[in-house]
């Protein structure tokens, strides 16, 4: 089980209401885990701060709520970085979390989380960009 988490919560990801949601999130996880949350408004530059954070406080996992835009976000900067990532699906289409057996509800997506266990993802890059479920190309 993981003992500290870096949140990094997408405000603007899905219909739901985001106030309600990262409750729910904190009602579920805060008494199990250290829970670190770092909103994430402006995500070029909050990712990566986030995960800097993370990567100084030795933090056991970092956690992506927010919806496929996001998860790809938080994959690509962790890249090369040995902390697992969680996944809280809260977008519109939530296509990889729905992919890789993810529940959509928040609860239980972070009960898998509270779970430790962990599974290894196959990714791609085209062009030094990460791609998590597909890549289209364009030929001219």
């Amino acid at each position: 089980m993981f003992r500290s988490a870096c949140l990094i919560f997408n405000p603007s990801s899905g219909q739901g209401n985001p106030v309600e949601e990262l409750t729910a999130i904190r009602e579920t996880l805060g008494s199990k885990i250290d829970l670190d949350i770092h909103p994430a408004h402006n995500k070029k530059h909050d990712i990566p701060q986030a995960i800097s954070v993370a990567v100084e406080q030795n933090t056991d996992v970092i956690i992506a709520a927010g919806g496929d835009g996001t998860v790809a976000d938080v994959a690509a900067a962790l890249r090369n970085i040995q902390i697992p990532l969680g996944i809280i699906p809260r977008g519109t289409a939530n296509n990889f979390a729905t992919a890789v057996g993810i529940p959509q509800d928040i609860h239980s997506a972070c009960d898998v989380i509270l779970s430790g266990r962990l599974r290894t993802i196959d990714t791609a890059a085209c062009n030094g960009k990460l791609g998590l479920l597909q890549k289209s190309v364009k030929l001219t």
